[in-house]
Formats: structure tokens, sequence, C-alpha cells
């Protein structure tokens, strides 16, 4: 559920109407626990199956990021409910974070029922929306996986070589919003 540009209309299926709706819950709920937010582009969503409700608008469909008590998190949902969902979560220092933090799998125990369907109450996504917060708080923090390449170094007892890793810089990304 990318969303291509500002105020775009999408009609969603029930389960991604919901989760999109849980999103946004999950954004509202960060910034009431003091954190920042990094906007995206806003959407217009449907239910494709429920012809009678309007279109309301959305901050945040299948991906989030924020900062939070200087700790840098993302979670994205993702179209198929039955594959993972993935978190990263890494430390912020200097207004920097490490951009090869691996992305974690996390639990679902938000995906009641009545995502699935039409109708989904208010506070069954407020409290899908506080579970997520409450897991990602919760959560160990991402592991740094850098990149390598294999080099061969020479022996320093006779004249053969052999192979080390040498591990690429960390990848560092700024918070920019």
């Amino acid at each position: 559920m990318i969303v291509s540009k500002e105020n775009q209309r999408l009609y969603l299926r029930s389960c991604d109407y919901n989760m999109a709706r849980m999103m946004s819950a999950l954004a509202s709920l960060v910034k009431e626990h003091g954190g920042r937010v990094k906007p995206t582009r806003q959407a217009f969503i449907s239910d494709r199956n429920c012809k009678d409700t309007e279109p309301i608008k959305v901050t945040h469909t299948s991906y989030i990021s924020f900062v939070l008590n200087d700790v840098y998190y993302y979670y994205q949902v993702d179209d198929n409910p039955f594959f993972p969902f993935y978190y990263i979560k890494t430390p912020i220092k200097n207004g920097k974070y490490s951009m090869d933090a691996a992305l974690e799998e996390t639990k679902k125990g938000w995906l009641i029922d009545s995502f699935w369907g039409q109708h989904c109450s208010e506070s069954n996504i407020r409290c899908a929306a506080e579970f997520v917060f409450n897991e990602l708080s919760k959560a160990r923090m991402s592991t740094v996986i850098r990149d390598f390449k294999r080099t061969k170094v020479p022996n320093l007892y006779d004249d053969g070589w052999h192979w080390e890793k040498v591990y690429k810089p960390e990848r560092i990304g700024t918070i920019d919003f």
C-alpha cells in the first residue's frame, strides 16, 4: 500500500483498511508519548467491501518510522497478513542511527478476527495500536549486520595466504524529521 501522491484515494480490502487505520492510530499514540513520527503522504482510504462508509484520511498505511526516547523505530505490515511483519529498533547517537540494523520479525497478537471484516470498531483499532506500541517498546534492539568482502591476505609465518573478512563501514542515517 504505497501512497504515490498526497491525498491519493485507495480502495482497500477490509484487512488492509483496518491495518491502515491502526498504523495511523499508532502514529497518534507515539505523538501522545512525546515521540516524533516521520511524515508520509496522506491518503483517503475506503473499505472496498463496504459501500456505505465515507473515505477516511490516514497518515500511514503499511509502514511507520518514528523516534521515541532516543531510539529510532521502523514498523511495517505486509500486504499479505500471513507473511511476517517486521520492525527495526536501533539507538540514536548524536542525531544519527544505524542503517544496517536488521529487520526483526514481530508478533501479530493484535491481528484479531475483527480486522478481517467490515466495521472494525475504533476501540479495537486503538487496542491494536497500543499492543504494537508496547511490543516495540519492550522489543530488543535490532542486530546490526554490516556488509563484508573476503580478501586474500599474506601469511606472516610463510609465503602462503589466507582469506579474511573485511567489513565495510557501518551506514549511518540522520534523523531528518
